[in-house]
């Protein structure tokens, strides 16, 4: 948007070479420079039409812009992403919709410059433009850019313009004084499902016969886009799987036909969990092989628990759906805006919330720089839901996604104090920043682990087509909140110039993590073998979205929720647990046969010499 702002300013030095010094004394806004942004789109669609209109109005009659003067327009590649095919295609996409027409309704003739993040531009104005005679010229086209169809849901992003935008200007030379309005409204189709998220909040909506007018408030479009979330309703097939591979080389299969307790790993999966904030829940179609156990931890948690022949190469297939629903916007609560002094008591009156404050291993929230940042931020500040607005905006402006990083595979993790000193920085960076300055200043705070409609193209990819792969999982942020819970906040996606702050159908939790000696991981392997990460196994995880004429067609599925209460009363951790996960329980189980075969055999051979012998004892002598 600093370029659009750059082509103003250029426009406007142009009308100044074409005027007479002698017109020095100008009236209030000599100029009037608008631009406008009019989208429209219309569901199921995958793509939104833009107009960009630029427009001039001349108070001061001593002023003329001629015929024929260059204008310029730059066309950006919205979508945050390296990915230079999407990039290219996306540009001929565009092309082929672009439409230049002018005030007096001609199409007009121009030029494409690509640029590093867009395309430029270049025409030329058709008439003179003075004080009698306004002029604007639009640029029409079609973008995939600026909306997903992700399953049931559709986002619709409005963009924004500089956080330094100044509506008012005055020129230095001749001391001309120049107006810029600026305004951006969506149009959608009546029969588009319903409203389920909108920011900024403040968003003036009408509806009328034809279509439903979003009109954004110019000054909640400085530094960041407005975006409109359609749909109450979400849903996403999931199929994990994990390769156990063989880790006992010594141990024949025979013997694991006979007992598995001779050789057996015991393999611990995390599964989507239950969320009360998107009403999320997870239905299991089938878990190959069999868990003995389902079960759900402190934090909430689901987890399955497997047990795995350890001298044979093995898989674990689990299969299910994930749904998740919110109210309509016209049905949701506004949060109260609690008092930072109100929201402390609470958080002191309840004992469970005091391990999310404490420090840890990535949450340095007792670090001087932490400190310094949080306390910082904190001053000046009233409310929970202001200190948290102003926390996110801090990370998100401080830092810079490196997808140098994410490429090289290098995602090491930093934790917050590394990330806020000028390391690079993901989102595990992001999230653990602010989960840190939360803490610091008192405010419970989690991480939360998970998948998603990514915004940035960066780490995930759902398909609405067929299950995809997802390489990398996601991290965000969690905070709580009362009467609500524990709040999603998400600093990495902010850098798609929106807010990420509350509930949205665009997350799939997977796990919460409160503090680092939990060990939550996607999978964690108990084993009496000496084995490295790279000996588990590759863990794949595919994600489709669907709509809900594929979901409600689904037979055959059960809750998490019923599983976990199926096999509540099997014990996780227990001698069996002990005896296939130590080395001494590994010894024990050819030890104990060993000791019982030696026994029996021993008994056996006394007692057949005891028999032997009072039978000799109890034969008559043979008579001569």
């Amino acid at each position: 948007m600093k370029i659009i702002k750059a082509i103003l300013l250029t426009t406007f030095i142009l009308l100044n070479s074409l005027l007479s010094p002698a017109y020095i004394l100008a009236a209030n806004e000599d100029f009037v420079i608008t631009s406008d942004i009019e989208m429209k789109y219309s569901y199921p669609n995958e793509y939104v039409e833009i107009s960009e209109t630029y427009g001039i109005k001349i108070n001061n009659p001593d002023y003329f812009y001629r015929s024929g003067m260059e204008q310029t327009f730059y066309i950006r590649d919205f979508k945050s992403t390296n990915d230079s095919e999407y990039i290219s295609s996306e540009r001929e996409f565009k092309k082929k919709s672009i439409k230049v027409i002018d005030s007096n309704n001609l199409e007009l003739k121009y030029t494409l410059i690509n640029q590093s993040d867009g395309m430029l531009l270049k025409t030329n104005t058709n008439t003179m433009i003075n004080s009698n005679n306004d002029y604007h010229i639009t640029v029409t086209y079609n973008t995939h850019d600026l909306t997903s169809l992700n399953g049931n849901i559709s986002n619709i992003y409005i963009p924004g313009i500089p956080k330094d935008t100044k509506f008012t200007e005055k020129e230095g030379k001749f001391g001309l004084a120049v107006k810029y309005n600026f305004s951006a409204t969506l149009f959608t189709n009546t029969d588009a499902p319903e409203l389920s998220h909108l920011q900024p909040a403040n968003t003036k909506v009408v509806k009328n016969e034809n279509s439903i007018k979003y009109t954004i408030p110019v000054e909640e479009r400085l530094g960041k886009n407005a975006w409109v979330q359609l749909g109450t309703n979400q849903y996403y097939y999931f199929r994990i799987e994990q390769e156990a591979k063989q880790t006992d080389f010594i141990t024949p299969e025979a013997i694991s036909d006979i007992t598995d307790l001779a050789s057996s790993n015991i393999y611990r999966i995390a599964l989507p969990r239950e969320y009360e904030e998107t009403k999320q829940s997870t239905l299991i179609k089938s878990i190959t092989p069999e868990p003995y156990k389902i079960e759900r931890d402190e934090e909430g948690n689901i987890f399955a628990l497997f047990k795995i022949p350890a001298n044979a190469d093995k898989t674990i297939t689990i299969e299910g759906y994930i749904k998740q629903s919110k109210l309509s916007l016209k049905d949701q609560k506004e949060l109260p805006k609690t008092s930072l002094e109100v929201y402390k008591s609470l958080v002191g009156s309840d004992s469970k919330l005091e391990k999310y404050i404490k420090p840890d291993r990535y949450w340095e929230s007792n670090d001087p720089t932490v400190l310094g940042i949080a306390n910082k931020l904190y001053e000046g500040t009233s409310t929970i839901d202001e200190l948290i607005r102003k926390d996110y905006e801090y990370v998100v402006d401080t830092f810079d996604y490196s997808y140098d990083k994410l490429k090289e595979g290098n995602n090491v993790r930093l934790g917050a104090k590394a990330a806020l000193t000028g390391s690079q920085t993901i989102c595990m960076e992001y999230s653990d920043a602010l989960t840190a300055i939360l803490r610091a200043q008192g405010i419970p705070a989690r991480i939360a682990i998970g998948y998603g409609n990514d915004p940035t193209g960066a780490e995930n990819k759902v398909s609405n087509i067929e299950p995809v792969r997802q390489t990398i999982a996601h991290q965000w942020t969690q905070v709580w909140i009362p009467d609500y819970g524990w709040q999603s906040v998400d600093p990495t996606w902010g850098e798609s110039e929106r807010e990420y702050i509350g509930s949205d159908l665009d997350h799939i939790l997977w796990y919460s993590v409160g503090f680092f000696d939990e060990k939550i991981a996607d999978t964690t392997v108990y084993t009496a073998d000496s084995i490295t990460s790279s000996k588990i196994g590759e863990y794949r995880i595919y994600l489709q979205a669907l709509d809900s004429d594929s979901f409600n067609n689904i037979e055959g599925i059960e809750e998490t929720s019923t599983l976990v209460d199926k096999y509540k009363d099997i014990k996780s951790f227990d001698v069996d647990f002990t005896i296939r996960t130590s080395m001494l329980g590994r010894i024990l189980v050819y030890i104990i046969p060993a000791v019982t075969v030696f026994t029996l055999v021993l008994i056996t051979t006394l007692l057949t010499k005891i028999i032997i012998k009072k039978l000799r004892q109890s034969s008559p002598s043979p008579t001569l």
